[in-house]
Parts: structure tokens; C-alpha cells; sequence
């Protein structure tokens, strides 16, 4: 009696947990390969994707460069493991940075290793909004 009154009680609990959950939103479009010209329309949002690493000094990772062209707006950025179960120094993964397209126009979007934005391993996105 009492397994079956702590399952009901579970499972009300668990069924109640998902309901304040906001359905998921339209699907936004990853760009990872800088080699791919990005074509979004005005208020679409999309990512940029780059290799990043944490664990390194700033001089030595992929960072947004900003102030970012008229044309787009930073939403939000987030970083994803290669290896989410892994905590060790030097498991790089890859950083998402969200922008959003705000007025018609092309830009370069620069992601360098400090504030080196003409390095050679710097990665370059080229990105045109439409109206």
C-alpha cells in the first residue's frame, strides 16, 4: 500500500514538474562552417557556431568580437562539452553565439583569439540580412 501511495504521489509530482514548461520554439537555423555565406531575413534568429575551450586563456579561444555591425543583434551565447560527463582541464567543446537579424545589411562577424581580430586563426562569418 505504501509503494503504491509513494508511486501515485511520484508520479502526480513529476506530471505537475512538466507542465510549467513553455512549448519549444520554432527550430533556428546553426551555422558552423564560415566558408557558408548566411542569409537570414530581418527578426530571424540563427547561431554561429565555433570550436571553443574554456579551460584555455582568453588569448587563446574563440570570443564574439563586438561591437557587432547595426545589422544584427547578440541574443545570448552558450557553450556545449564535447564530453558533458568529463570535467577535466582541456575538454574543449563548442560555443553557440545567438544573434538576431535587425535591419537589412551584410557584416562580417569575427570570432578571434583575444582581442586579435585579424589573426589567422580567426574565424569570419559572413552574414547578409534581408528585409
Amino acid at each position: 500500500m505504501r509503494a503504491r501511495m509513494l508511486f501515485l504521489i511520484l508520479s502526480g509530482a513529476l506530471a505537475v514538474a512538466g507542465c510549467d514548461r513553455e512549448p519549444p520554439g520554432p527550430a533556428r537555423r546553426v551555422f558552423g562552417d564560415e566558408r557558408q555565406e548566411v542569409r537570414v531575413r530581418i527578426g530571424e534568429e540563427f547561431g554561429l557556431r565555433v570550436s571553443y575551450n574554456p579551460t584555455v586563456a582568453p588569448d587563446y579561444r574563440h570570443e564574439l568580437q563586438e561591437p557587432l555591425p547595426s545589422c544584427l543583434k547578440l541574443v545570448t551565447s552558450d557553450y556545449e562539452s564535447s564530453d558533458p560527463h568529463s570535467r577535466k582541464t582541456g575538454v574543449g567543446g563548442w560555443k553557440t553565439c545567438v544573434l538576431k537579424g535587425a535591419e537589412a545589411g551584410e557584416a562580417r562577424v569575427v570570432f578571434a583569439c583575444g582581442a586579435k581580430s585579424n589573426a589567422p586563426d580567426s574565424v569570419v562569418f559572413r552574414v547578409i540580412v534581408a528585409p
